[in-house]
């Protein structure tokens, strides 16, 4: 019951939106004080630029009077090396698989600098 789900949205942007206002609507009046939490669950590649989204989106709900909500992130989808391996000497070569993960890593900086400039 404490789960909602939001199946609209298109991309990250939009899901904040439309969480802000699922939430908007769901004003109980029990602990009138607390800020409300909720835990914000992605990838962890993507987790930064998440959290600065939905900020945005919970500050323009703490402008029209709704209570504080607090962010808890719970990043999943860790990605990285597991364990120790020897070292190959074909390790200091680049791979497809690694050119792939550091190009995850590069729109995700990107990502989070143009939200950052151009969104604000």
């Amino acid at each position: 019951s404490a789960i909602i789900v939001e199946p609209d949205a298109r991309n990250t942007e939009e899901n904040a939106s439309f969480v802000a206002a699922i939430l908007a609507k769901r004003q109980p009046a029990d602990d009138a004080g607390k800020p409300r939490r909720i835990l914000l669950v992605t990838s962890a590649w993507h987790m930064r630029r998440s959290v600065l989204m939905f900020e945005r989106a919970f500050a323009g709900m703490a402008k029209n009077g709704a209570r504080p909500i607090e962010i808890v992130p719970a990043p999943a989808d860790y990605d990285g090396l597991c364990g120790k391996r020897p070292f190959k000497y074909s390790d200091i070569f680049p791979s497809a698989e690694c050119m792939n993960k550091k190009s995850y890593a590069f729109k995700e900086i990107l990502g989070y600098w143009g939200y950052r400039i151009f969104r604000r």
